[in-house]
């Protein structure tokens, strides 16, 4: 009887095993699979991030987009539109009856005497006396005139041939006539700083050198594409120095290009500019 006891108590046990084998290989297929779970969620988690990052990002930029108006771009104010109410319909501000022009205790920057006296001195402007009245007296009062001379100044470059009768021509002198750098330097300028179309950069150096400098357009164009041509690199380093800034202020100017409008856009931090198309 004892026996058959044991007997029974030994099948319970090894049945009682059996189900905890059982049980450890469910929880270990469990474990995994909810380690897989896990993994799948972590990584759907990351991708969420992404879009949502992604997602800021763009909302950022259309607000930037939408919150354009006369006070941070170039548009007129006749373009600004808020809370369904046409721009300058109305001015608010009250009459303060005082003059037009600067007020009395306003610091003015108009050139003063002194400022010219030390312009003359430096050298850097050129210096002439004009007199009005007779000289004879020898009492006067000094007055001065700030203005801008502006002549076509022709130089004439004679390049002597060598030891051995050979003419060793510089690069910018191939050509028998050619443009000086200040006539470069101020269409360059015009240009891209004043947004100047080629046909009217022509014509303002035509008339301005009293009809002598006869520039065309299409030279104006040779030198603001030697120009772009030769700054390239430092376009690239600008613009890659840019982008890694966290804040870029932007601005659009409209131009007019074949008829149709386009703009030109800066983007700027504190100490450099970038202009593109």
């Amino acid at each position: 009887m004892a026996g058959n006891y044991q007997k029974g108590m030994y099948n319970q046990l090894i049945e009682v095993m059996e189900r905890l084998d059982t049980i450890e290989r469910d929880l270990h297929t469990e474990k995994r699979e909810h380690k897989e779970d896990v993994k799948c969620l972590s990584a759907r988690i990351d991708e969420l991030t992404q879009e949502n990052q992604l997602l800021r990002d763009d909302n950022a930029r259309l607000k930037s987009i939408i919150n354009n108006d006369s006070s941070n771009t170039s548009l007129p104010p006749s373009t600004d539109q808020k809370e369904g109410k046409p721009a300058n319909i109305y001015n608010g501000r009250e009459k303060s009856g005082r003059r037009t022009g600067g007020q009395i205790g306003h610091n003015g920057t108009t050139l003063t005497k002194a400022d010219v006296e030390e312009k003359i001195k430096s050298g850097r402007c050129r210096h002439e006396i004009r007199e009005i009245g007779n000289s004879a007296s020898n009492k006067y009062i000094t007055k001065y005139v700030v203005d801008l001379d502006v002549a076509t100044a022709i130089t004439e470059i004679h390049i002597f041939a060598d030891k051995n009768g050979k003419f060793n021509i510089p690069v910018e002198y191939r050509s028998d006539v050619t443009y000086g750098a200040n006539v470069k330097a101020l269409a360059v300028d015009l240009y891209s700083e004043g947004v100047m179309s080629n046909d009217r950069i022509a014509a303002f150096l035509y008339a301005t050198s009293n009809d002598e400098l006869g520039i065309s357009d299409g030279s104006i164009y040779g030198f603001c594409k030697k120009l772009a041509k030769i700054s390239r690199t430092s376009i690239e380093h600008l613009a890659e120095d840019l982008l890694n800034q966290t804040v870029v202020s932007t601005d659009a100017t409209p131009v007019t290009v074949n008829g149709e409008q386009k703009y030109i856009r800066n983007f700027s931090v504190e100490k450099q500019s970038f202009t593109v198309p």
